[in-house]
């Protein structure tokens, strides 16, 4: 399996751990308002999974774990021979998907080879046509479904891009996820986008932010702000 990106250690995107994070290349969503456009356009990666497995463990003092970002990396046939080397080595796994396939996630899951996964919510499932160019909604309820009843710690997020997100919107994710574990809510930041017209847009403020978490604390668990 080949990898487009390798952050050695990494605070962030493994909550309460310290990981290291492998970014794959492709996406077959096509987000207008992604900041990743290189990783979405291409299959093409330049780091091998030997290297990358061989990077991780010379910080295995400081790393314990592996978060799997992309891109997509569900559409990666090679993904669950992979995860399989990286748990011989006894690292825990957290995979960043947008939930379009969820034949491959149960794989994962039912292998049990995932012990947390984040999963991105565009907005509203009669909405990803238009944000995505994905028009098989019921492969996300799947996933979403799958996620709830997984037994691991999970999440779903959603980046708060004002074309696509609003009150109403915010109500139906909210419907959509009633009684999940975790929502993350990202702070959408205008720069290197896919479609370079949201390089100009405006992202919500704080006080917006606030009024959202506010909106859809009851739904969840637990909401949570990442971006300020």
């Amino acid at each position: 399996m080949k990898f487009s990106g390798f952050e050695g250690v990494d605070l962030v995107n493994y909550p309460g751990r310290v990981c290291s994070v492998l970014y794959t290349p492709g996406c077959n969503f096509r987000c207008p308002y992604c900041y990743n456009p290189k990783l979405v356009r291409t299959r093409k990666g330049n780091l091998d999974e030997d290297k990358t497995i061989s990077e991780i463990k010379k910080r295995e003092k400081l790393v314990d774990s592996v978060c799997i970002t992309g891109g997509e990396p569900l559409i990666h046939a090679e993904l669950p021979s992979f995860v399989q080397r990286l748990k011989k080595h006894k690292l825990l796994v957290k995979l960043d998907t947008n939930g379009s396939n969820p034949e491959e996630l149960k794989r994962l899951l039912d292998g049990k080879l995932l012990d947390y996964v984040a999963m991105d919510i565009k907005g509203p499932l009669e909405d990803y046509p238009k944000i995505t160019g994905f028009k098989d909604t019921n492969k996300i309820q799947e996933s979403i479904n799958l996620l709830q009843g997984a037994g691991i710690p999970y999440e779903f997020r959603t980046t708060l891009v004002p074309d696509f997100f609003d009150k109403e919107k915010a109500k139906q994710i909210g419907e959509l996820l009633k009684g999940s574990r975790l929502y993350v809510m990202q702070q959408f930041l205008p720069k290197t986008t896919l479609d370079n017209r949201f390089e100009n847009k405006k992202p919500y403020e704080r006080k917006e932010f606030k009024e959202f978490e506010v909106l859809m604390a009851p739904y969840f668990k637990s909401v949570r702000v990442k971006g300020f």
